[in-house]
């Protein structure tokens, strides 16, 4: 698989009557590729999750985009701007 062929996403889904169905979903789709979507970050806050993931493009593709948002980990495959890719000095004060 090339790099062209595979995508970054970040997952985010509330949790607030655990199991939600937006948790459930992704932890069924997760399930469902698990030999094809790797996941390489996740953290929680509780009611929250957030998950980095990659894998091929037609996979991620999958995700509900109320459940996608922007991250670092997204902004690097996108070649967007990110803190670990600027020079900060100055900029705030």
């Amino acid at each position: 698989m090339t790099a062209s062929e595979t995508a970054r996403a970040t997952i985010y889904v509330g949790d607030d009557e655990h199991p939600s169905d937006d948790y459930s979903w992704i932890v069924n789709w997760l399930k469902q590729h698990k030999d094809r979507v790797e996941v390489a970050g996740y953290e929680t806050g509780g009611w929250e999750h957030l998950w980095d993931v990659h894998g091929p493009a037609d996979v991620i593709a999958e995700i509900p985009e109320g459940f996608l948002c922007s991250s670092t980990w997204t902004a690097k495959e996108n070649g967007r701007w990110t803190a670990e890719s600027s020079d900060l000095t100055g900029m705030f004060s």
